[in-house]
């Protein structure tokens, strides 16, 4: 129902958010700039890969490999590896003293 009504009607649009949310996840964790969400999207987008293979009866791919990718994206969101040489040990220090809901989100997300 929602891949006939939504995402095939609007493949162009969804083929965009995809590779934008891939491109926003290979930046996050290559430069520690929020890990922690990057990590929240690499869940969201390898699950959904993991999934959409369970009902193929020959993928011709590597099933188990998008279960390892969204293994290795929830150790992302639990270790938040940023917090080492990335940019995030920048922003927890910028942020660390400051009130408010946008401080709370940086905090969250680093």
């Amino acid at each position: 129902l929602v891949i006939d009504n939504i995402i095939k009607p609007n493949l162009g649009v969804t083929g965009y958010l995809i590779w934008g949310a891939e491109v926003f996840i290979a930046l996050s964790l290559f430069l520690g700039l929020l890990s922690r969400l990057g990590g929240l999207v690499a869940i969201g987008i390898s699950a959904q890969l993991f999934v959409g293979l369970a009902n193929i009866p020959q993928p011709y791919e590597w099933e188990w490999s998008y279960g390892q990718m969204v293994l290795l994206a929830i150790l992302m969101v639990g270790l938040a590896p940023g917090r080492i040489w990335g940019l995030d040990v920048w922003l927890r220090r910028r942020f660390a003293n400051a009130k408010g809901p946008l401080a709370r989100l940086v905090m969250a997300f680093t």
